[in-house]
């Protein structure tokens, strides 16, 4: 089952929270294992960086570092 096909819009009702739950039950369910479409890939590499380092500054901050 792929959690990111569901008819509903992210963060809506339950099926928002039914993914939530299965992938923190079990996070390989919620590994997407297809091809990336084109720029995909580059796009969720940044997005993962740019949320990496906006949560080391809300710990920097948090912390006195």
């Amino acid at each position: 089952m792929n959690p990111w096909s569901s008819p509903a819009a992210p963060g809506s009702g339950s099926d928002s929270s039914r993914v939530s739950l299965e992938c923190r039950v079990s996070r390989s369910s919620c590994i997407y294992e297809g091809k990336y479409e084109a720029g995909e890939r580059d796009y969720a590499e940044d997005e993962a960086k740019r949320l990496n380092r906006a949560e080391m500054e809300r710990l920097r901050r948090a912390f006195g570092g």
